[in-house]
């Protein structure tokens, strides 16, 4: 994948979808709201902006944490490939649908410092989860892939939010979308590379990069009348002529365009702001024209003649010839020519002839059918090659299978047919009359038996089976038959018989109930099936919640109830007994005091309240206790106080 010094693009998509992976789910009440921070970059005077921080840095950690697990270096924070990750981000935001950036890696931080490997993570969610988000990129095989991949070094990490929670009115615009770029940068960090994306949002230095050496270019030097170029020793420099790499020297061009690059060493680089430098040296502009004679085709003796120059070769079917006169043996003939190095051919240079020899008249034999046998004889006649039905046979008898036959005359190279050269013939098998034997049912066993009758292809509810014992599964079975070719049936065709299983009687086992502790149990009883109220339950013991239970026994199938099938028992929970506080009554302040009793609800002249203190009024206060559910009062439980205002 990784190509040194020399960037290319490799891809990550999925394996089900081409594109990343979509999480659906929904937004948390305690979502975190955008962080945005600006920043001044250590190396670059650009103020730059990213946004999201909280989700940025637990991709980032919990990448790192994964990579560290597997045996793998963390990888460094790139503050320009985040960008870049955040403008994709808002970018397939706007397309509402995911896929990968075609424009990668143009940021000129990031061409400046040149990269092996590129990869691409993407996806969306309907919350700001960033763990979840990571999560969906582990879950993908391929994805996962570039999150452990060995060769890269940097990471950019950049997320957009739309803010749409209404995924049934816009099920497409997802409330969040990720990008995750990963670089791998051999011969020094872009701008702005950090250790983690805190040391960029708090304001710490960026890592120092390698300073690297400018190359000094050196033109390559030509021959045009030699076909040649020479590739001059350059400090720094490897060469690669059409893509292929070449040490310095002199190489012939074979008269072809050649382009040159010249490609970076480790701790080199171009003056050029893409970092890039080659050229281009066209030989074909220089070639020489030549005229060649056409080759000459003798139809009546069958030969050919070759009339040529010194400056190029011919090749009669892909075989190298001098000029001269050749026999072709009747067949097809291919002449091509090829120019010499430093010439180009003009006008044509290929010509095909196929020559035909002179054919011979032959009237073929005719072949002979025996309808009683089913069998043809196909004769030998010289220069003919019959077919039967389209396939080539040889002479000899063969048998039809009782088919229609065609058999067809064709003439060999060199013939010609004069009459008859086709022949159909229809064999008709001669038919048997067959009484089929009758099948057997056994309604104790439930199963039948299906016969063998030569001719006869028996069915079962309408599907064919072979001679055998079957299982009734005890429904109703119509078995018929038809006859095969080459036979008719005479006698019965069709045969049914219901199947009924004997039903077993059962008597179900009563269940039991527990006053005390509130518990019922449920029995087990084969052949029974055991409802409580009308829900379907195991065998066991269960609460009942101190309701009325009312529990029904069902016959599974092939069984019938016998006695008592159904059970009801009403639960009732036993009454804690609680003796109420009294209220206290103050006739200084005209105030009184409802205390707390577990159990126990106060009213005050018939209406509710809570335990405190509350102001009379100066007037008669009669409070009662009543018991809650589950309770029962003992004691006192009425209190009545008239309250008298002080006069002045």
């Amino acid at each position: 994948m990784t190509v040194r010094k020399y960037p290319h693009k490799a891809l990550a998509f999925i394996s089900v979808a081409t594109i990343g992976a979509l999480c659906f789910g929904s937004v948390p009440a305690n979502a975190s709201p955008q962080v945005l921070a600006t920043v001044q970059g250590a190396e670059s005077n650009q103020v730059t902006t990213l946004e999201h921080r909280e989700q940025i840095t637990e991709i980032f950690n919990l990448l790192n944490a994964y990579r560290q697990e597997k045996g793998l270096e963390p990888l460094l924070f790139s503050v320009p490939a985040s960008e870049e990750s955040q403008a994709w981000s808002k970018t397939i935001a706007g397309y509402q649908r995911l896929e990968h950036n075609p424009n990668a890696g143009q940021d000129p931080r990031i061409k400046a410092a040149w990269w092996g490997v590129w990869l691409e993570n993407v996806a969306a969610r309907w919350d700001d989860d960033g763990a979840s988000m990571f999560q969906q990129w582990v879950n993908s095989p391929s994805h996962n892939s570039n999150l452990l991949n060995p060769n890269v070094n940097t990471v950019g990490i950049g997320l957009f939010i739309t803010g749409n929670k209404d995924f049934v009115k816009y099920p497409n615009n997802y409330y969040m979308w990720g990008t995750q770029n990963f670089y791998s940068f051999k011969d020094g960090l872009p701008a702005q590379t950090y250790k983690t994306p805190d040391d960029y949002f708090e304001g710490r230095p960026a890592l120092e990069n390698t300073q690297l050496k400018t190359i000094v270019v050196k033109k390559v030097t030509t021959d045009y009348t030699k076909g040649t170029y020479t590739l001059p020793a350059v400090e720094g420099v490897e060469y690669y002529v059409n893509g292929v790499k070449k040490p310095a020297g002199t190489y012939s061009s074979n008269w072809e365009k050649v382009v040159i690059e010249y490609r970076p060493l480790s701790g080199w680089k171009h003056s050029t702001a893409d970092n890039k430098y080659s050229t281009t040296i066209d030989f074909t502009q220089y070639l020489q024209q030549t005229e060649v004679p056409v080759p000459r085709f003798n139809d009546d003796t069958g030969e050919y003649t070759i009339d040529g120059n010194e400056f190029v070769d011919y090749y009669v079917n892909g075989i190298q010839k001098p000029m001269g006169s050749y026999d072709s043996g009747w067949t097809t003939i291919t002449i091509t020519v090829k120019p010499h190095p430093g010439y180009v051919i003009k006008g044509m240079t290929s010509w095909t002839h196929t020559f035909v020899k002179p054919s011979v008249v032959v009237t073929p034999k005719a072949p002979t059918f025996t309808a009683s046998t089913g069998k043809y004889v196909i004769p030998t006649t010289t220069g003919i090659q019959y077919k039967v039905n389209g396939v080539n046979v040889n002479a000899g008898t063969y048998d039809s299978g009782w088919k229609p036959v065609t058999i067809t005359a064709v003439a060999n190279s060199g013939y010609k047919i004069s009459g008859t050269a086709s022949w159909p013939y229809t064999f008709t098998k001669p038919v048997v009359s067959v009484i089929p034997k009758a099948p057997t049912f056994n309604n104790t066993t439930g199963k039948y038996i299906i016969p063998a009758t030569t001719g006869v292809q028996y069915k079962v509810n309408g599907t064919a089976v072979k001679s055998g014992t079957y299982d009734s599964g005890w429904k109703k079975i119509t078995v018929t038959v038809t006859a095969t070719t080459g036979y008719k049936i005479s006698g019965t065709t069709s045969w049914s018989y219901a199947f009924v299983k004997p039903v077993v009687i059962v008597k179900p086992n009563a269940p039991t109930f527990n006053k005390t502790t509130g518990k019922y149990t449920i029995p087990a009883t084969a052949g029974v099936q055991y409802k409580v109220n009308g829900v379907t339950t195991k065998a066991g013991t269960y609460n009942s919640g101190w309701k009325k239970i009312t529990v029904t026994a069902v016959a599974n199938a092939g069984y019938q109830l016998s006695g008592t099938a159904s059970w009801s028992y009403t639960f009732t929970k036993p009454a804690v007994v609680v003796k109420p506080k009294a209220p206290t009554f103050n006739k200084s302040t005209g105030k009184y005091v409802i205390p707390t009793t577990t159990g126990v609800q106060y009213k005050v002249n018939g209406s509710a309240v809570k335990a405190g203190t509350y102001n009379s009024g100066w007037k008669k206060i009669t409070v009662t206790a009543v018991a809650k559910t589950g309770y029962k009062l003992s004691g006192t439980s009425s209190w009545a106080y008239t309250f008298i205002k002080p006069k002045k």
